[in-house]
């Protein structure tokens, strides 16, 4: 049986998320939680069927926290889709972001609904690297396509002489 994921909060226990893009740059993922999750498979027969995931940012809130300065909230949404519509898994929830810039991020947010391409391409592949975990376990229990491919082996041949 899944575990219920309603009330489930990971604190990273890494202080720092720091890809090569963001070395020097004083930020951090210091939390992540998922507030909803919803999985169906509609029973329909299908070949050929596409899988698209995608995560999406959904809103911005600052929050306070007592033991830390400069949080961000950030919401999101990753659905994976099938199609044709043999089911759908979405799973719902927010990071705790970390940075000296928080207020600037905040006022953009605010303003435009984004954030600037190397903050949002490296919060989503987060999310992605999160998200599709959860996806890939929840579609095998559902018997749908999984979310990314996974390598095939194959049997290497000998040469007949």
């Amino acid at each position: 049986i899944f575990p219920s994921f309603s009330n489930l909060f990971i604190y990273v226990t890494i202080k720092r998320f720091v890809t090569k893009e963001l070395e020097g740059d004083n930020m951090a993922i210091v939390g992540f939680r998922i507030t909803e999750l919803n999985a169906k498979n509609n029973e329909k027969a299908a070949s050929n069927i596409e899988v698209k995931s995608t995560p999406k940012i959904t809103d911005i809130e600052e929050i306070k926290l007592s033991n830390l300065e400069n949080v961000l909230k950030i919401l999101f949404d990753f659905e994976t889709k099938y199609d044709p519509n043999v089911g759908n898994i979405k799973i719902s929830g927010y990071a705790l972001y970390q940075s000296d810039d928080a207020k600037k991020i905040l006022d953009s947010w605010k303003k435009s609904k984004a954030l600037s391409a190397k903050l949002a391409e490296n919060f989503l592949n987060f999310i992605l690297r999160k998200c599709l975990i959860k996806i890939t376990y929840l579609a095998d229990e559902l018997n749908l396509p999984p979310a990314v491919r996974f390598p095939i082996l194959k049997a290497k041949r000998s040469k007949e002489k």
